[in-house]
């Protein structure tokens, strides 16, 4: 919301009405503006905490998500009398390890495309299952590519819960065609979608019936990455943003080429510092480069009022896209689960973690219809 004010309070202080109206727009459109949140408190109950200890290995912002998306689950679980879980996407079975854990103790499959993932998934299920006394229920884990045609049910046919902890690109689509197709066996779904840009429209995007009908197009796959960010919180300092924006200026043709990444440089306290941390992941060796340092410091300086102020201006305006693309994208899924009625009983976008620590804070969550329609 402060990095929304700050953009709006740029378009009014520079005079330009067409893009104070787009900055308008552009939050009145967001999931929270449109209305089209329900509260997670209505589809749980009191979620027990899980066990101490079980975070160990994960970032605070990885804990935070597990831990709610496993009560999430846990209490739709309850709810439905469902015991079995399919986790796709499983990666490392962060999520998979923790619903096996006390208090909740689910049987779950853990569904993931990389061998490699899954054996840390297996391995992590070990060492919590040696902390306890009691015997936990046995983590499977399953090595597939999850598409339209998977069989999430297995042999037993065991009425399910589909789950997924940012399931990427195609996975979330295919994991809800997978979950409606499986119903009533499968009696529900909680799902956080991430890396939009992944979709392949238009099996990803649009997927309702209702966007087809009226001519909705992907709205591109740079748009589609914004909405993997976060207009709640700033995603790079002021300096880091200026910086970053400089350094394309110091690079050597071969440099740019090489398709080689710098990714997040973290420490760096001055500009000079960032570009040494940064040309050394590039291969350049720079130690005591007097040149450079000199290049660097007058690079900044040149470039430090008004072009600093407009980078940072256009950058506001940019992220502000992001929570209204989310909301096309999440709302075109939600809208393809109702359209399934009466197979989906009921549908929801859940903001389920704090934006600020995770920008991927939306789940979708479905409930389908028991079996006989009780």
């Amino acid at each position: 919301m402060l990095l929304k004010c700050k953009c709006l309070w740029w378009c009014r202080a520079g005079g330009v009405p067409a893009l104070h109206r787009l900055a308008l727009q552009l939050e009145q459109n967001t999931l929270a503006s449109l209305g089209a949140l329900s509260s997670s408190g209505l589809l749980a109950d009191a979620c027990c905490t899980s066990f101490l200890g079980s975070g160990r290995g994960m970032s605070p912002k990885k804990e935070h998500e597990v831990d709610a998306m496993a009560d999430l689950v846990a209490s739709l679980a309850r709810r439905l009398g469902v015991r079995r879980l399919v986790d796709l996407g499983s990666g490392k079975g962060y999520l998979a390890a923790r619903l096996c854990a006390p208090p909740h103790s689910f049987r779950v499959l853990a569904v993931d495309s990389s061998e490699a993932r899954n054996r840390s998934a297996r391995e992590r299920a070990a060492k919590m299952a040696a902390q306890q006394t009691t015997t936990l229920p046995l983590l499977e884990t399953l090595t597939a590519v999850v598409d339209d045609c998977f069989d999430v049910l297995g042999a037993d046919g065991e009425d399910t819960i589909v789950c997924g902890l940012h399931t990427c690109g195609e996975l979330a689509p295919s994991a809800l065609r997978v979950a409606v197709r499986a119903a009533p066996r499968v009696r529900g779904l909680c799902l956080v979608g991430c890396c939009y840009h992944l979709l392949e429209p238009p099996s990803g995007f649009p997927m309702s019936t209702l966007l087809k009908d009226r001519g909705c197009r992907d709205p591109g796959r740079n748009a589609r990455m914004l909405a993997a960010q976060c207009a709640n919180r700033r995603q790079e300092s002021g300096d880091t943003l200026f910086w970053r924006a400089l350094l394309q200026m110091l690079l050597t043709d071969e440099e740019l080429q090489s398709g080689r990444r710098v990714g997040r440089v973290v420490g760096a306290k001055s500009f000079v510092e960032y570009v040494h941390q940064a040309l050394q992941r590039l291969g350049r060796e720079v130690e005591d480069d007097a040149t450079l340092r000199a290049e660097a410091e007058s690079l900044e300086r040149r470039y430090a009022g008004k072009q600093r102020r407009q980078l940072s201006a256009f950058h506001r305006l940019r992220v502000a896209w992001a929570g209204c693309i989310e909301a096309l994208l999440l709302l075109d899924r939600l809208m393809f689960l109702l359209e399934q009625r009466p197979t989906v009983a009921e549908a929801h976008i859940v903001r389920l973690f704090d934006p600020t620590l995770s920008p991927r804070c939306h789940a979708i969550v479905a409930l389908m219809q028991p079996v006989g329609g009780e």
